[in-house]
């Protein structure tokens, strides 16, 4: 007769991790480099809310959203309403947008989303293109 095989021990993550997973309670500044997210705003026009997934990159600390050279929606609900929120993994963030329009600043911003997201530089649009052209914005966390 063979011996009982025991029951496999369920592996539960640290009772801090999962509370802090659930509650979202991961801060703004501990997201990856760089990585997709949804972005939710209010519509300019109508106040609905709108979501579209969009790539995010850390430059100096800060979360970025930039968008392919051109007018987009999102920015321009922005624009009219700067308190959004975003979604990663689970977690999500209350925050106001502002937008990035020092000359200096935006190109620091873009040749940085370059330099961590390759995604960037693979869309057809120079360097030069996307500071004079794209779509950018810091996310700082609302009080």
């Amino acid at each position: 007769m063979l011996p009982p095989v025991p029951l496999p021990v369920p592996c539960r993550p640290p009772r801090r991790a999962a509370y802090t997973r659930r509650m979202g309670r991961l801060r703004l500044e501990d997201l990856p480099a760089t990585g997709t997210c949804d972005l939710t705003t209010t519509g300019r026009r109508t106040g609905a809310e709108r979501t579209v997934e969009i790539w995010f990159v850390q430059v100096d600390g800060a979360v970025h959203v930039v968008g392919t050279p051109g007018p987009r929606g999102w920015i321009a609900n922005l624009r009219a309403h700067p308190r959004a929120s975003l979604s990663f993994e689970g977690n999500e963030f209350r925050v106001i947008a502002t937008e990035v329009t020092a000359p200096a600043a935006r190109e620091h911003v873009a040749r940085s989303a370059w330099r961590v997201q390759p995604w960037y530089a693979g869309q057809g649009h120079s360097i030069e293109d996307w500071v004079a052209r794209s779509p950018m914005m810091r996310l700082t966390l609302a009080t």
